[in-house]
């Protein structure tokens, strides 16, 4: 697998042979020319848990707990969707963006006292926890907000396992509710893999109550989507998983009206995600 290190981070990324039959073959007959139906009866006879829990719950966490382990394909499909989809390997990219953008949000803030990360629709709190793991500090602390009781079970473990669990709390609630389900003042909120299923007025919402929320001159963390990985057509038909692209200079654009400023950007080598931190005017 071809590495880039940009930064002193190493990124995945495909070859140009790879992208090359990626864009001439594998996208158009999966995007056009094979109907959804003969695509999905393809696809379950491969043993993939990525793809099973795809069907299911297309971008959920369980999802991307397979993604980012990376696991040994247990089949061709498996190789092919672990291996080499630009989606695929863009989402690990993010999550590398995401730990390093926190990890320097820690190391900006720590010299001030203790550390509130507030994280958003976060799941099991993957990116959060790696990051405090990494910090050398016991003076962070995270509120990961989300609904399903299983990622918080799962999270609980990890966190114990990691030894983090006396400074991780799993809050049940929706985001807009920020001010009422947090009793801290946070210097970071994050919310990557959020917006993309928001639309623009909601994303404003989100920028807002997170900004009320946040420390003076404390910084949001979000990422932007590009549909660079060239399967978009084929999600929407096959896992019927609907995104909402937008650039990074559309994602600072929507900051700046919610006052933010400051913004800071790292990309993906694919093309696909940014990594965005903005801070409150």
């Amino acid at each position: 697998m071809p590495i880039v290190e940009i930064d002193g981070v190493c990124y995945e990324t495909l070859s140009l042979f790879r992208r090359a039959f990626n864009c001439a073959l594998v996208n158009p007959l999966i995007n056009h020319l094979v109907s959804a139906r003969l695509l999905i009866g393809i696809l379950k006879t491969s043993r993939s848990p990525l793809l099973t829990e795809s069907l299911l719950r297309p971008g959920g966490w369980r999802a991307m707990r397979i993604t980012y382990d990376n696991g040994e394909p247990v089949d061709y499909i498996d190789k092919c969707m672990l291996k080499s989809a630009a989606l695929t390997l863009s989402a690990r990219n993010r999550r590398k963006m995401t730990v390093r953008s926190i990890g320097d949000l820690i190391v900006k803030y720590r010299a001030g006292g203790d550390v509130h990360i507030v994280g958003i629709g976060t799941g099991p709190g993957f990116n959060v926890l790696e990051a405090m793991a990494n910090a050398n500090t016991e003076r962070v602390f995270a509120y990961c907000i989300d609904k399903d009781p299983d990622a918080f079970a799962f999270g609980r473990r990890m966190a114990a396992k990691m030894g983090l669990d006396d400074r991780v709390r799993y809050i049940s609630g929706n985001a807009v509710d920020l001010e009422r389900l947090i009793d801290v003042v946070p210097q970071i909120v994050k919310m990557v893999g959020i917006i993309e299923y928001l639309n623009d007025d909601q994303v404003r919402d989100l920028f807002r109550v997170s900004r009320r929320r946040l420390a003076p001159g404390g910084t949001v963390l979000v990422n932007s989507m590009l549909s660079n990985h060239g399967v978009d057509r084929y999600l929407r038909r096959v896992f019927n998983w609907h995104l909402k692209y937008r650039s990074p200079e559309r994602i600072m654009r929507l900051l700046e009206e919610c006052g933010f400023s400051g913004f800071g950007l790292r990309s993906d080598p694919l093309g696909v995600y940014s990594v965005i931190t903005a801070s409150r005017r």
